[in-house]
């Protein structure tokens, strides 16, 4: 009984480590999604700064990437 007890406490603590290591994929997945949706929104709002109507994009941008931040977490 002892050595049986002794494998399911080692397969409980693999399973805990593939669980935080699947959760930091995802972690750093989803702050590169942002960084590069930051980057786009910075792009966007300096091209069309020179334009007249420039804030309605800004904010329809700003608004699809956020609503792409939170689809992605």
């Amino acid at each position: 009984m002892k050595k049986w007890d002794g494998q399911q406490e080692q397969e409980k603590v693999r399973n805990k480590e593939i669980k935080k290591q699947n959760l930091n994929r995802k972690v750093g997945i989803s702050v590169i999604v942002v960084v590069v949706v930051v980057v786009v929104v910075v792009k966007v709002v300096v091209h069309c700064s020179s334009s007249s109507n420039g804030q309605v994009v800004v904010v329809v941008v700003v608004a699809k990437a956020v609503i792409v931040a939170v689809v992605v977490k």
